[in-house]
């Protein structure tokens, strides 16, 4: 303090001491309302600085905010999408276990069928023995047959002394003179007429074995129709052709009376 009353003048004194309220102006001069000018011009750009601030942060809080909104509602999007994978994989995944049982099934259908197939293939192989011996046996008959209705040739028998001696002619009335008969005709035997029938019924494979064949101008695909006591009881179809033999598929039959063995057949 004592520095500053040093420059300060004695008229100075006189007039702080006189009238401070006068003193004031002339201290607050040019040069002070320049610095307070300057700091209102300071503070003013403070202030737009600060308001400039604000406003980057009040559009950079909403940018933000929006950005935000945006990845929560793409985040709940995922999350649905997410579940509603996880659903489809869990469809997926029953649908596998599915398949797999059916594949487990078809496994053992198919090892069914190959047994079944291979049992059938020895049973067709038996059947296939069993119409060559039917067969044999048909020839044999057959053939039995031809001999029999062949005549027997005859024995040359060496004639006897009383046979060849001359024979005695005597006078012989035609009253009574015997007449001689000509020897009566022996008829030769005949074979048995063979008659269409049913001779072997599978109820397994639903087919039938007939004595007709080929020799019989049957043909696959005709139909039969197997009678009994004169009535239809049923009907079959030719599948397989032999010379005497023929396998037929049983179409249709009575539920009463149902194809057997022995039954007669005739084609449609």
């Amino acid at each position: 303090m004592s520095t500053i009353y040093k420059h300060l003048s004695k008229d100075d004194l006189k007039l702080e001491r006189t009238s401070p309220a006068l003193i004031a102006p002339e201290i607050t001069g040019p040069p002070r309302l320049i610095g307070v000018k300057i700091a209102i011009l300071f503070a003013f750009l403070l202030s737009l600085a600060a308001f400039a601030g604000s406003l980057y942060l009040y559009f950079a809080l909403n940018a933000e905010r929006k950005e935000r909104t945006a990845l929560e509602a793409s985040q709940i999007q995922f999350r649905e999408r997410t579940q509603s994978l996880e659903l489809e994989s869990d469809q997926y995944r029953s649908e596998i276990g599915r398949m797999r049982d059916q594949v487990k099934t078809i496994a053992g259908e198919r090892n069914d069928l190959k047994k079944q197939l291979d049992q059938s293939w020895i049973e067709i192989s038996n059947l296939n023995k069993m119409i060559k011996n039917l067969e044999d046996r048909s020839a044999k008959l057959e053939a039995q047959a031809r001999g029999v209705q062949t005549p027997a040739t005859p024995v040359a028998v060496p004639p006897t002394v009383a046979q060849t001696a001359v024979p005695v002619v005597s006078q012989k009335t035609p009253t009574t003179a015997a007449k001689e008969t000509p020897a009566a005709a022996v008829p030769a035997p005949t074979a048995p007429v063979k008659r269409p029938q049913i001779m072997t019924v599978n109820r397994k494979f639903n087919f039938v074995v007939v004595n007709v064949g080929l020799r019989d101008q049957l043909k696959i695909g005709d139909f039969l129709v197997a009678e009994r006591d004169g009535k239809p009881i049923g009907r079959v179809q030719v599948e397989k052709l032999y010379d005497n033999f023929a396998a037929a598929t049983i179409v249709e039959e009575n539920e009463n009376s149902k194809i057997a063995e022995g039954d007669s057949i005739r084609k449609v």
